[in-house]
């Protein structure tokens, strides 16, 4: 008897290390990104690759954990960032993440990863990068009618250049309309 109860110990404890507490994660979005910035969003004075950012979206009505979920920045210089440190995203809600490490290149891919579950979220690519058969444009912003490679709406599968709306509801394009993709899920049965 009693080592049946150490092994269901064991067990459950295992249980817990490996349980990711994001039963739906593919609901979280990479929702925008400015990765050549025409303002000085950190208000440092200036503008420089230090005000560049992503943003993610929880559409969903429940609180978004972010514990074991990663945000892979893929192009000359990849970094990969733990998003664990910043807790969860509320529901219906942003997260931006400022001033991400390396300095992010016009052309490129974004992924967003359950490390725990093994599991790949979301991800685009955009520009020249390998992988971008839907034809969203590079990153190269003229201004800041341009400056964000952004959904619209918010967590849907179009995208289009337009102005930043960091932390908010994403808007259409000004000029040049949308990115319409056809689906994600043929980049994600490409990897």
């Amino acid at each position: 008897m009693m080592q049946s109860k150490i092994l269901l110990g064991l067990l459950a404890g295992s249980a817990v290390l490996t349980h990711s507490p994001n039963l739906f994660a593919r609901d979280i979005k990479i929702n925008e990104a400015v990765v050549d910035p025409h303002y000085d969003w950190n208000g440092d004075g200036s503008i420089t690759p230090s005000d560049e950012w992503f943003e993610l979206y929880n559409p969903r009505d429940t609180p978004f954990n972010l514990f074991g979920i990663e945000l892979h920045l893929v192009d000359t210089t990849p970094e990969g960032l733990s998003l664990t440190n910043y807790g969860q995203i509320e529901p219906r809600s942003y997260l931006v993440i400022s001033n991400p490490e390396g300095m992010q290149n016009n052309d490129g891919r974004l992924e967003l990863y359950d490390v725990i579950r093994g599991e790949y979220i979301d991800g685009f690519s955009y520009g020249d990068w390998s992988g971008n058969d839907f034809g969203i444009p590079d990153g190269n912003a003229h201004g800041m009618y341009d400056e964000s490679l952004s959904r619209f709406r918010d967590g849907e599968n179009n995208f289009a250049k337009t102005y930043a709306t960091q932390g908010q509801q994403n808007i259409p394009a000004p000029a040049s309309g949308l990115v319409g993709l056809l689906g994600l899920g043929a980049l994600r049965r490409r990897r």
